[in-house]
């Protein structure tokens, strides 16, 4: 084969290594915006649902409690329960959702050139784009295991948070009708 044929395949095959690295690191670039993203989405929940627990939780007092009762009967105090249980769930979920888990990291710069020195020290005689097309696998490698790794944590935050958001939903909704309950109660009440 023509030498000059058999440089440009081999170009050609660095070239398309380093076309799917660059890849890799746009990537998960796309993933860690994803994972800000959902963090972020989760916080938001955390307050939502904090307020709409300090609400629920101060018909608590027993005062509250009697008067609430007197009023809708255990039906409320049911809807209240479950409106406050739900929300502590939904706390608690989204703050979970917002821990910091184990999750791999792009290679390190050093590494890489650590990497990149160890192939430039070879002798020019003993140097082959085989030394450059390994390494440049090898850290496609490092990338295919941290974007599985964040992925993989991004699915899992989403089905947490997607689950908070149905169960706020949820429980701003039985808060609503017990609202709507009292409202009636009162307004409807034997003279």
């Amino acid at each position: 084969m023509d030498p000059d044929i058999t440089q440009k395949l081999l170009d050609l095959r660095i070239e398309s290594l380093k076309m799917v690295l660059e890849s890799f690191r746009k990537d998960y670039a796309v993933h860690e915006d994803i994972f800000s993203k959902l963090d972020q989405k989760a916080q938001s929940i955390v307050g939502l649902a904090g307020a709409f627990l300090a609400a629920a939780l101060a018909f608590v007092k027993f005062e509250e409690l009697g008067k609430l009762f007197a009023t809708v009967g255990v039906f409320g105090l049911l809807i209240l329960s479950a409106s406050i249980f739900i929300l502590i769930y939904v706390v608690a979920a989204s703050v979970w959702a917002t821990g910091i888990r184990a999750c791999p990291l792009p290679p390190k710069p050093t590494t890489l050139l650590t990497a990149a020195e160890d192939i430039l020290r070879l002798e020019s005689t003993a140097l082959s784009l085989d030394h450059f097309e390994n390494n440049i696998r090898h850290e496609i490698g490092f990338w295919k295991t941290v974007n599985e790794g964040i992925a993989n944590i991004n699915q899992d935050k989403s089905k947490t948070i997607v689950n908070a958001q149905i169960s706020l939903s949820i429980a701003i909704i039985l808060i609503a009708i017990l609202l709507f309950v009292v409202i009636l109660a009162i307004f409807i009440k034997p003279n």
